[in-house]
């Protein structure tokens, strides 16, 4: 594709309805592992990473969705999945009880630029079956990390992301991008990180430096 059509990919995926919403097909968010039915053709995963803390863990994880309506075509986009798990002791997590969070086309963007400190303060919510999963991203620079919390219902997981683990995070992210846009060289996709980041923190009233 030419970098006009690319570039409607990565910031406006996907046709409108009549009340000028998004008309992208949704998706189930199904969890990882054994857990995946054999044969199941709407996940295909990758390498993992992992951030711990005292409180929690989480997992990001990039993987292909394939949406129920383009099963047939067998087209998709591929996304960042987060699972977030509470610490039950020292070195063991409630990966059972995980709470699992999949960012759409949309908030990918803005997730990369938070990472790459363009967009001090992310709000997400109203995904999976019940519309009661929520996550926040946090730039606290000043205490020298970030901080994500995820949330469904009244379960709520805070985990702080370090320096040591941010640059893993963030070249994840920024590699599914690639991967959606292929039409685009990394400083077209990271100008437009910058600028999707900059537009959201001032739409939502969020500082940061720029």
């Amino acid at each position: 594709p030419n970098v006009q059509q690319s570039v409607a990919i990565a910031v406006h995926p996907g046709p409108l309805d009549g009340a000028g919403h998004s008309a992208v097909p949704k998706v189930t968010e199904r969890e990882s592992g054994s857990s995946r039915p054999a044969g199941d053709p709407t996940r295909r995963f990758e390498k993992s990473h992992h951030v711990y803390s005292s409180k929690g863990g989480v997992c990001f994880e990039p993987t292909h969705v394939v949406p129920d309506a383009l099963e047939q075509a067998g087209e998709g986009y591929y996304t960042l999945q987060i699972e977030a798990a509470s610490a039950l002791s020292k070195k063991r997590y409630d990966w059972e009880r995980k709470i699992i969070f999949r960012l759409t086309l949309r908030e990918l963007p803005l997730f990369a630029a938070s990472l790459m400190g363009w967009c001090p303060a992310l709000d997400f919510g109203n995904h999976g079956a019940a519309n009661d999963k929520f996550l926040e991203v946090r730039d606290q620079a000043a205490e020298g990390r970030m901080y994500l919390k995820v949330r469904q219902g009244k379960r709520v997981i805070g985990i702080p992301i370090g320096g040591e683990e941010l640059f893993s995070v963030t070249t994840m992210a920024l590699t599914v991008l690639g991967r959606n846009t292929p039409g685009l060289d990394s400083q077209s996709i990271l100008h437009l990180v910058k600028r999707c980041g900059q537009m959201y923190a001032r739409s939502t009233g969020s500082t940061g430096d720029e």
